[in-house]
């Protein structure tokens, strides 16, 4: 299990909301309340809480199709409840990303499964060879 880190750089942050470097520091200009701190050489350190605000101003510009200006009135209207919304909406799309991935990995185990079940009646037919047992 990986470890949670407390501080990430703007690329990494830029990654994880799939948005260019520019604009996190676009948007990090428009929400004062946004401000990560600095390393001795000027790097920009982002915590946890800051990346979930930019995921939510994220989602209410790209998903909700806001301005920046009506994100940050919603933002500052409804603080805290929105920001849980959003953190649930996050939430339940990892997990259907997770539950597809398990389907996908069910699917191709009932693949195998009825592959090898095919290929043993067709050995039991004589249409394909039975394989050797492995001599001991």
């Amino acid at each position: 299990m990986s470890q949670r880190k407390f501080y990430y750089s703007i690329g990494e942050v830029a990654h994880q909301l799939n948005e260019p470097v520019s604009t996190i520091r676009h948007w990090e200009s428009q929400l004062p309340e946004l401000r990560p701190r600095t390393s001795r050489r000027g790097t920009r350190l982002y915590r946890q809480e800051d990346i979930d605000r930019l995921m939510t101003l994220r989602i209410l510009i790209r998903e909700q199709g806001l301005t920046i200006e009506g994100a940050k009135r919603a933002l500052s209207q409804q603080g805290d409840e929105l920001e849980g919304r959003i953190k649930a909406i996050t939430l339940l799309k990892n997990i259907r990303g997770q539950l597809f991935d398990l389907r996908r990995a069910l699917d191709q185990t009932e693949r195998k499964s009825m592959l090898t079940r095919l290929a043993n009646d067709l050995q039991l037919d004589g249409i394909l060879p039975k394989k050797e047992e492995p001599r001991s």
